[in-house]
């Protein structure tokens, strides 16, 4: 609890304090000494606000109006879906809570700084949840890029028909929980250090994932030698390394969500779920299918 101690003469009169803080008293003391001096000691609990954008009309320049003019704590809420004509950027700690709506990015990717529909960009602390990034109607882009940031979260988001990747990782540290990707270009999400980074990239992924990528690149490390990180909590992946790919130490995450994937021996591949047949495969996959995921021992793979 934060706590402020404020000093007043009492020739000054009644002041008014206007704050952000939602102040208790929890404590006053007056010493009136010859000077006539009053002291309050105030206690104050800081509240985040809450504001919501995009009830009706809506443009990109709106949703950053909000981002910018909200302050650290605070929780965006997108009241309507919203079509982008430049990528918006979050470069502070907030909540943007989609509340089931989408985002929409229609543009083309002009240069690093306009590649994504989202940026989350060196800041720590960012939270999106329950929110669609749809990048179907645009050139080139990412759903989402994260960058030289930490403590990220998406909490139950969806990244699909973005012409690059769903989410690009570099040089941060990410959560994902209840992730969902489909129909990404190059892929669900890319752990890459980036260039001129020298911040590791780590991604963990909680819960039960929802994937269905091109050539199963549901995950993919750009180079494992660069120190990036998949921490792989309900054990839910599979991951192949390759000498093809450039750069030749990559690393392919695929999720397990098709019972073809067990069929002729296929489930042997999947070590770390250890599956003794078949049927054991099929069975988790159906399991995951009905939302539910796999307790397990948390596992890094780098």
């Amino acid at each position: 609890m934060l706590k402020t101690k404020y000093s007043y003469s009492l020739d000054n009169g009644i002041q008014k304090i206007k704050s952000r803080t939602s102040l208790i008293i929890t404590a006053m003391t007056m010493a009136i000494s010859g000077g006539g001096a009053a002291t309050v000691a105030l206690s104050g609990v800081a509240h985040a606000a809450s504001s919501t954008v995009c009830a009706t009309s809506c443009t990109a320049d709106d949703l950053q109006a909000a981002f910018n003019s909200a302050s650290p704590g605070d929780t965006v809420t997108l009241g309507g879906d919203v079509t982008l004509n430049h990528e918006v950027k979050i470069n502070k700690s907030l909540t943007f809570d989609g509340d089931g709506h989408t985002v929409n990015g229609a543009f083309a990717k002009t240069d690093n700084d306009n590649n994504a529909s989202v940026g989350v960009i060196s800041t720590s602390g960012v939270t999106i949840k329950d929110l669609t990034v749809d990048g179907s109607a645009g050139t080139d882009l990412h759903g989402v890029n994260v960058y030289v940031s930490t403590n990220v979260l998406l909490d139950n988001v969806t990244l699909q028909d973005n012409g690059r990747y769903g989410m690009v990782v570099n040089g941060s540290s990410v959560t994902v929980n209840n992730i969902t990707t489909k129909a990404n270009g190059y892929g669900g999400v890319d752990v890459d250090q980036g260039k001129n980074v020298t911040q590791k990239a780590k991604l963990i992924v909680d819960g039960v994932s929802k994937q269905n990528e091109a050539y199963g690149r549901d995950i993919f490390i750009d180079s494992v030698a660069s120190g990036a990180t998949v921490v792989d909590t309900n054990n839910q992946y599979v991951y192949v390394d390759s000498t093809n790919a450039v750069p030749h130490d990559s690393r392919t995450y695929t999720l397990l969500n098709n019972i073809d994937q067990c069929k002729n021996n296929g489930y042997v591949s999947y070590k770390s779920l250890a599956f003794k047949n078949q049927g054991q495969c099929v069975s988790y996959v159906q399991h995951n299918a009905n939302g539910h995921g796999k307790p397990a021992a948390n596992k890094s793979n780098n």
